[in-house]
């Protein structure tokens, strides 16, 4: 390869240095998607700030102060990790912990039930409500310092207000609970154990009253004392009454025996210490003694004597009758005292009985009041942890190491959207938008677009420009009768498209070796990229400077030459080579009635094997033939990439022009090419960039518009009519294509081939 490019044209592939005008060129020429991105960007954000909903937002202010937390006489946790005995790393992890702490999940459910998000719209389809309601919030430490924002983002700036206030202190209560030893659901859950013990303490309570009631109980001890002494009493009355009915019964048996005569009765103790038996005995002697007297002095029978012996009589009597009343109250008395020792012996059986009943009651009672006392004991210690609780509490608003510094206020304006700011920063990412996807799209265009690129690609120079030519230029120059566009430079000799071929006839003249440029085959990489339009005016330029040319249509397999000019097809190449119909060279060629000095020879019949033909000894000899008749021969041949006839006889002709459409054809079809070019002994002269006149010339702006513009039809015009990129339209010669378009067509026809 490297031989061939020396006694060639062609050059060293470069490697393109960009330019910021390069970058600027890319810009321009991708104008369209950089303003669509800028207008879409810029529209659907001012759509969207104009119709959102606003949202507000609050911001609450804390100090967050690491040391050990003391509570007024009651017990406080102390935190290894607080204050200078932690030192700075300690430190900075408690703030860390509280950061997280403020939005900690519980508190965040607490927030969440208390203000019923649940129930609102933006949370009932919610996957997970807690995780999307904590996006609302954030905790932004104040760098330098131990202060934190608390910030809560919603549409309601009063609920929001309140969201976040709530919040704060819910997250001031969990840290005073666990500064405490308990937490919320700690007391939360004390309160509830004094519920449920309270009830129990009042049956038991009731229990041990009715108990009491029921059994006659004023208190314990008081009862127990009165049972004892009852029982106590009735013991010592019943040993005096035991006593007593012993000396009775000695009395008592003492009289029997005197009633039985063992012994007079008026020795016994109870008669001889009778007051009146004694006062009765004096009495009788008395009476005796006078009766005695009397006697003496009157004798028996006197009155007096006998009043005396009566009166002994009646003392006689009456102390008889007293001893037998003692007797009788002896009797009494010891059987009154049997009787009595008998009832108090019944009572003390009673009293016995009941003391054992009551100490069976007793021990029920115990039972009953230690487990009222223990159930008391537990309600009253829950209720003092809760009072102690609730008092350190209160008190730690004032000693606590966490304060409020700047409460949530309700927001006057929104922070979104902020409708200025948004439309400014649309239009600025709309334009890097813009520019990122020009670039992006310019990066996927792999199509031939600029000199740079050709000679970057395959190392050939670029020997001509051709614009574009519209329907409307085919128009003016039809005068009601169609014209094919290959032919547009010959009916305007003045037009851009004529100069740019009189511009590629003066390169190919400079890059022929001591004149002797006699052969120019003119191929593309692929169909569709004005190889044909390019032969016919190559043909018609050197014709007009006074050569004798020669075109022929080498393409047998969709020729298009004998269409243009509007000549018969046959005979022509395939039957000279072929040796039929025509004998020699001059009867197969053609003159053109609208140029001087050129000559046609078409393509023919169609053959079956087009490469052997023109591969075959007969191509030769008609190689010779025609330089013994013309100057030049200019061969129109089909696409390199899809048959192999241009190779072919580009071993033959030697002298090689690629046309290449602009913002078309492919780099690896263009390449593709090249490397069959390379693989052939033949000389590329150039390259033809064709169609570079499309609004995208500003990749290299003096291709058309101001390379070709000075001296021209359209120099001087103020405006220039617009140029169109071809689209679908007719082929390189593929037999399928209108040969006359209709003036109203929009496609560009140097694709026309």
């Amino acid at each position: 390869m490297d031989r061939k490019r020396q006694a060639s044209a062609w050059v060293e592939p470069s490697t393109v240095q960009l330019h910021l005008k390069d970058y600027l060129r890319i810009i321009s020429v991708r104008r369209w998607v950089l303003i669509s991105s800028l207008v879409l960007v810029a529209l659907a954000v001012t759509l969207s700030v104009f119709t959102a909903t606003p949202v507000y937002r609050v911001e609450a202010l804390l100090l967050i102060e690491p040391m050990k937390v003391n509570l007024t006489e009651f017990k406080s946790v102390y935190d290894s990790t607080l204050g200078a005995t932690g030192g700075h790393l300690a430190n900075r992890e408690f703030l860390e912990t509280q950061y997280e702490l403020i939005l900690a999940r519980p508190t965040l459910e607490r927030t969440f039930a208390e203000f019923e998000f649940g129930s609102m719209p933006e949370f009932q389809n919610a996957r997970e409500p807690i995780a999307k309601f904590r996006k609302l919030f954030a905790v932004n430490p104040v760098r330098q310092s131990r202060l934190a924002r608390v910030t809560f983002d919603w549409t309601e700036p009063e609920l929001s207000a309140r969201v976040l206030d709530f919040l704060v202190n819910e997250y001031i209560d969990s840290y005073r609970s666990r500064a405490m030893g308990v937490t919320r659901e700690g007391l939360l859950a004390l309160r509830q154990k004094a519920a449920e013990i309270r009830p129990q303490v009042e049956a038991k309570a009731d229990n041990l009253q009715n108990f009491m009631v029921s059994n006659n109980m004023v208190s314990l001890e008081e009862t127990q004392n009165i049972v004892v002494d009852r029982l106590k009493e009735i013991n010592h009355n019943l040993t005096e009454v035991e006593k007593n009915r012993i000396e009775a019964e000695s009395e008592y048996r003492s009289v029997e025996q005197a009633i039985r005569g063992d012994f007079k009765v008026e020795n016994t103790p109870e008669v001889a210490s009778s007051q009146t038996i004694r006062d009765l005995k004096l009495e009788f002697i008395k009476t005796k003694q006078r009766a005695s007297d009397l006697g003496k002095s009157f004798g028996p029978n006197h009155p007096e004597v006998k009043a005396a012996q009566a009166m002994l009589d009646a003392i006689r009597d009456k102390t008889q009758i007293e001893m037998m009343s003692i007797l009788q109250t002896v009797k009494a008395e010891y059987e009154r005292a049997v009787h009595q020792e008998s009832e108090l012996k019944i009572g003390l059986a009673r009293q016995e009985a009941r003391v054992m009943e009551f100490n069976r009651l007793a021990v029920r009672y115990k039972v009953l009041r230690s487990e009222h006392d223990t159930l008391s004991k537990t309600y009253n210690a829950v209720a003092r942890r809760i009072e102690e609780i609730e008092i350190a509490s209160a008190a730690g608003s004032k000693g606590d190491n966490i304060f409020v510094i700047t409460h949530p206020n309700v927001p006057g304006r929104p922070i979104k959207p902020r409708k200025g700011i948004s439309i400014v920063l649309s239009v600025f990412f709309g334009l890097a938008l813009g520019t990122a996807l020009c670039f992006f799209v310019e990066y996927f265009d792999t199509t031939i677009k600029t000199k740079e690129d050709v000679e970057a690609l395959l190392g050939v120079p670029v020997i001509g420009y051709v614009p574009g030519i519209t329907d409307d230029e085919l128009a003016e120059v039809s005068n009601g009768s169609p014209v094919p566009a290959e032919l547009h430079s010959v009916k305007r000799p003045r037009s851009s498209v004529a100069e740019a071929f009189r511009s590629i006839r003066t390169a190919l003249a400079f890059s022929g070796q001591d004149g002797s440029l006699r052969h120019i085959l003119v191929t593309s990489a692929t169909r569709g990229e004005g190889k044909s339009l390019s032969s016919v005016n190559i043909a018609v330029t050197l014709a007009q400077t006074g050569k004798s040319v020669l075109l022929i249509d080498a393409d047998m397999r969709k020729p298009r030459i004998h269409k243009i000019f509007r000549v018969a097809p046959n005979p022509g190449l395939s039957n000279l080579l072929a040796g039929e119909g025509v004998v020699n060279l001059a009867q197969a060629v053609r003159e053109v009635e609208e140029v001087d000095n050129l000559r046609l020879l078409p393509c023919g019949p169609l053959p079956p094997n087009p490469s052997e033909l023109l591969q075959s000894a007969r191509m030769k000899e008609l190689l010779g033939e025609m330089n013994g008749m013309f100057d030049v021969v200019v061969f129109d041949t089909p696409p390199l990439v899809s048959v192999t006839d241009a190779a072919v006889l580009s071993q033959y002709v030697g002298n090689v022009v690629l046309v290449v459409r602009s913002f078309s054809t492919q780099r690896e079809i263009v390449s593709r090419a090249g490397e069959i070019l390379s693989e052939t002994n033949s000389r590329v002269l150039g390259v033809v960039l064709n169609n570079a006149d499309v609004p995208r010339a500003a990749y290299n702006p003096y291709y058309y518009g101001n390379y070709y513009g000075y001296g021209t039809e359209e120099d001087g015009k103020k405006t220039r009519k617009r140029r169109r990129r071809s689209g679908k339209g007719d082929g390189d010669g593929d037999g399928t294509g209108d040969a006359h378009p209709s003036p109203k067509s929009t496609v560009s026809h140097n694709r026309l081939s």
